[in-house]
C-alpha cells in the first residue's frame, strides 16, 4: 500500500506483485480496481463510488494499441483508428451506441495526442506536453465536453479520474496532416 496525502484528502494505492497500480482509494473508499493482462496492458478497469462508475475493458492489437473499449455487457463503447503507429480518429458511443460520434485526432511529432476536433471541426480536447512527456495541460478548450482519449503508450490511467493519461513513447497522431493542421 502506498499512500499519497494532497492537502486534507489521502489517496492510497494498492500495488500488484508485478509493480502495477492494483486499487485507488480515496480515503477508505475504494474509486477502482485494475486488471491486467500477460503482456502488462491494462485488460479491464472497475471504477466504483464515482460518477460514471462500471467496467471497461480495454481490446489490444498485436502491436500493443488500444482499439476498442467495451463495457461489462460487451458493448463497444469506444473505437480507435490507427494508421500504423498514429492514431487518426476515435468512434466514441459512449453516450450514444447507436449513433457514435467521430473525433479526428492531431498529433505532434513524437505521436502524442494534442487535439482531437469533431465532425464540425470544432476542437473539442487539447493537451501540451513538457519535456519527457509529462502533460501540463488536458482540457476542452471551452466546448463544454472533453472526450476520454485512450490512445497512450504506457496505458497508464489517472488514480483520480480513472482517465487514461498521455504518456511518451508509442503514441498516437494524424500523419497524413502537417502538425498543427487538422483541416485544410
Amino acid at each position: 500500500m502506498t499512500q499519497d496525502p494532497r492537502g486534507t484528502t489521502q489517496y492510497n494505492y494498492t500495488i500488484s506483485a508485478a509493480a502495477r497500480i492494483a486499487r485507488v482509494a480515496i480515503g477508505t473508499s475504494v474509486r477502482a480496481d485494475y486488471v491486467y493482462d500477460g503482456r502488462s496492458r491494462l485488460a479491464s478497469r472497475v471504477t466504483q463510488n464515482q460518477v460514471g462508475a462500471g467496467t471497461v475493458r480495454y481490446v489490444h492489437d498485436n502491436e500493443n494499441r488500444i482499439i476498442a473499449e467495451l463495457n461489462a455487457t460487451g458493448t463497444t463503447i469506444r473505437e480507435y483508428a490507427w494508421l500504423e503507429d498514429i492514431p487518426v480518429a476515435v468512434l466514441d458511443g459512449s453516450t450514444n451506441t447507436a449513433n457514435p460520434s467521430l473525433f479526428i485526432v492531431q498529433a505532434d511529432h513524437l505521436n502524442r495526442p494534442i487535439a482531437m476536433s469533431n465532425a464540425s471541426r470544432d476542437w473539442v480536447w487539447r493537451a501540451q506536453y513538457e519535456p519527457f512527456g509529462a502533460v501540463s495541460t488536458d482540457k476542452d478548450d471551452g466546448k463544454g465536453w472533453a472526450p476520454k482519449v485512450g490512445l497512450k503508450t504506457e496505458r497508464k490511467h489517472d488514480d483520480r479520474s480513472g482517465w487514461p493519461l498521455l504518456c511518451a513513447q508509442e503514441n498516437p497522431s494524424c500523419e497524413s496532416m502537417p502538425p498543427g493542421q487538422v483541416f485544410p
